[in-house]
């Protein structure tokens, strides 16, 4: 198995830079030969060494710089119990069903440990799959079930990769997600840390059950051939794309010299889900502002479904003691369009972050800023973009206090020329903090609700994991614990132990305001354990509308109601395009059609339409033809506007198909559908506007 360089198919076609100080490249993922646990040779070596430190970023030397860093911070900001958390809300989060990966060896459970550092990640699927991944392995559990995905607890990174090199390579630092449009996991890890041996392992799952297999493809990790490897990936979905970046490292080289830039790939989905042969892909380097590198780019999913072929991309000084740049980087268009650009913009914070001291627990000399937990340095770890703005978080210091913290960026309108970014701080007069990651937990665009998910340790609380909920009114509420530790870790043997180096956090794809976590926590005999929970928002009502008429008659004095609920008052009221004082307004027709619009206090807003003289629960409709053979249209007229279904049942009413659901304003619609999987005999097609039913007719199929 020591052929595989060769097998990159590496296209070395340079293109024109359309952006300023970025270049590309394409190349073809080759698909491994391995896709499941099936496939696994009989012969192979289950039991395995498994490294409990994955690479240092950034080139064996960057803990000393670091350290270094670390002592200033200290120096220039002496630790206190000065608590910093903006605004907080009376309400907090209900946490359930929390499950710690236990694995069973000859009859016995024992709770997973997994690599040093941890680098916990998850995703959830609509179909109740929650996958977990950690160095140098994925679990899970079938939450229908409530059974483990693998009977082994842990599946190795490394099955995946066995066809180039086998077990012995190092395959660390896992990121996962899933892809709801598709109903797919997406699994990104890397492997060796060598130019030599670096590569980028990428897996689109089967089916919608990781059980079912990978397809699994290689990409270079050192795909310039200039004596580089890869390290640090990040990934997100735009509509039809796989985007990943990472860091080229210099190997035995200092940190100044040893980060040789940022990367950021691109490649197709369907492709990946089908299973093809390989699959084009773009490589972007030489990734530059104003000439200097921007380094640790962090992709930035969408919080929604994505709808677009366009990406936002983010990245910091992370390395400074004290730094209020963002640069704002946008990838528009997919690796084909010969128009995609790559551009930066460099924003700037009212709040400063820089490089957080390391954390404490019981065992740290808190006389030596070099011991504790290694809290690394200030890089953006989770960020999501929906509607108008996006919102990040990362490790930072707090100045007031001296302890490390979580730093909240918020960048509003990043379409715009000049976006604006705001942050805020979370810490604690206890807690050291780090570690973060956020999520969107509102339904409706116009919200920006979500949840920060972080690690904790102090001397007195045992490392754990915890989450604030950030509200619409931009309040946060108390530290809620997800999980409470159960000992101090110590497994390095030295000052330091690491803490990190990611946190996974994802909503639930049937239900937004429940979030799924895995962090990190310390377990009884001083390892760290693998442990998930569901995380339950305190979400707000959200704004909805009602809209009514008192009749009209030929004078023209017909008045029209509106009323909003939910959301954040006070409301405003707008009918026909034109704003009122009053959420009544009159002198509209018979016949006339009113749009009514309302606004709450934090802009979401919602629109109904009525026609006066109709019966909101009036629908005018007619089925053809009827009796029918192969196909039937219904005709009908919607009074107002709202969300339309409808639903094919059979003769006792039980409901075969929804025909269609969708929002509709107030008109006359035409519905066609196929009956030609329909069996001869009698049916009904039931319209319902706002899940009331208004009208049905019977069908007959001959």
């Amino acid at each position: 198995m020591k052929h595989w360089l060769p097998l990159f198919l590496i296209l070395f076609l340079p293109k024109v830079p359309f952006a300023q100080d970025a270049q590309s490249l394409d190349f073809r993922a080759i698909k491994l030969g391995l896709t499941g646990l099936e496939a696994v040779p009989e012969d192979y070596p289950f039991a395995q060494l498994y490294s409990l430190e994955a690479p240092r970023p950034d080139g064996p030397s960057v803990r000393d710089y670091l350290s270094h860093l670390k002592i200033q911070q200290a120096l220039a900001h002496p630790r206190n119990r000065s608590f910093v958390l903006n605004k907080t809300l009376s309400d907090s989060l209900e946490v359930t069903d929390g499950r710690q990966l236990i694995q069973l060896i000859n009859g016995f459970e024992y709770p997973v440990s997994p690599g040093i550092p941890s680098d916990n990640t998850l995703a959830i699927s609509k179909g109740g799959i929650l996958l977990l991944a950690f160095n140098s392995a994925i679990g899970g559990y079938d939450l229908n079930t409530g059974e483990m995905l693998y009977s082994t607890a842990r599946y190795p990174l490394g099955f995946i990769g066995l066809p180039f090199n086998g077990p012995s390579d190092n395959f660390y630092d896992p990121k996962l997600l899933y892809d709801e449009v598709n109903d797919r996991f997406i699994l990104v890890f890397l492997r060796g840390n060598l130019p030599n041996t670096s590569g980028i392992i990428v897996a689109f799952s089967n089916t919608n059950d990781p059980r079912d297999g990978w397809n699994a493809y290689l990409l270079p990790g050192n795909p310039l051939s200039n004596n580089r490897w890869t390290d640090f990936p990040t990934i997100a979905i735009t509509k039809d794309e796989l985007i990943f970046t990472a860091n080229f490292i210099v190997p035995n080289e200092p940190w100044q010299t040893g980060f040789d830039g940022s990367m950021i790939w691109q490649m197709g989905l369907s492709e990946g889900y089908a299973g093809a042969s390989d699959i084009d892909s773009r490589l972007w380097f030489d990734i530059r502002y104003n000439g200097k590198y921007i380094r640790n780019i962090h992709a930035v999913p969408s919080a929604e479904r994505p709808d677009r072929d366009d990406l936002f991309l983010l990245s910091n000084r992370n390395f400074s003691l004290s730094n209020d740049t963002v640069f704002l980087v946008h990838l528009s268009g997919k690796r084909d369009d010969p128009n995609s650009t790559l551009e930066i913009k460099a924003l700037i914070a009212d709040k400063p972050y820089g490089v957080p001291p390391n954390a404490w627990q019981k065992d740290t000399d808190t006389t030596d800023p070099g011991s504790g937990f290694d809290t690394n340095d200030g890089r953006v770890l989770g960020a999501f973009f929906v509607n108008d703005h996006i919102q990040f978080a990362s490790n930072t210091i707090i100045t007031s206090n001296g302890r490390p913290g979580i730093y909240h960026g918020i960048i509003q309108d990043p379409y715009d020329s000049n976006p604006i970014l705001t942050a805020n701080y979370l810490s604690h007069p206890r807690l050291d903090l780090g570690y973060p990651n956020i999520v969107w937990t509102g339904t409706q665009r116009c919200e920006k609700q979500s949840i920060i998910g972080f690690n904790h340790t102090s001397p007195t609380d045992f490392p754990g994991f915890s989450a604030v909920f950030y509200s619409d009114l931009g309040e946060y509420s108390p530290i809620t614990y997800i999980k409470k530790g159960d000992n101090y870790v110590n497994r390095h043997g030295g000052k330091y132990e690491r803490w990190g180096d990611y946190f996974g956090l994802q909503r639930d794809p049937n239900n937004p305001s429940e979030v799924w976590a895995s962090g990190y926590f310390g377990k009884i005999d001083l390892q760290n354990g693998v442990y998930s929970a569901k995380v339950l928002s305190p979400d707000t009502l959200h704004l909805s509308l009602m809209a009514s008429s008192d009749g009209s008659n030929a004078l023209c004095t017909g008045s029209v109601q509106a009323l909003a609920f939910g959301g954040i008052e006070p409301y405003r009221y707008w009918f026909n395009g034109e704003e009122s004082f009053s959420s009544t307004q009159s002198g509209f027709c018979l016949g006339d059609t009113v749009e009514v619009t309302t606004e709450d206090a934090i802009g979401c807003k919602m629109t109904k339409q009525l026609i006066l003289g109709l019966d909101n629960a009036q629908i005018k409709n007619s089925l053809y033809p009827n009796p029918s053979d192969n196909q039937a249209a219904i005709r009908f007229t919607l009074a107002q506007g709202g969300e339309l279904k409808a639903v094919l049942s059979n003769s006792d009413g039980k409901q075969l198909q929804i025909i269609k659901q969708d929002y509709r304003n107030a008109g006359t619609y035409e519905l066609s559908f196929q009956t030609s999987f329909l069996s001869s005999g009698i049916y009904y097609v039931s319209i319902y506007l706002n899940d009331e039913r208004i009208s049905s007719e019977k069908l007959i199929r001959l």
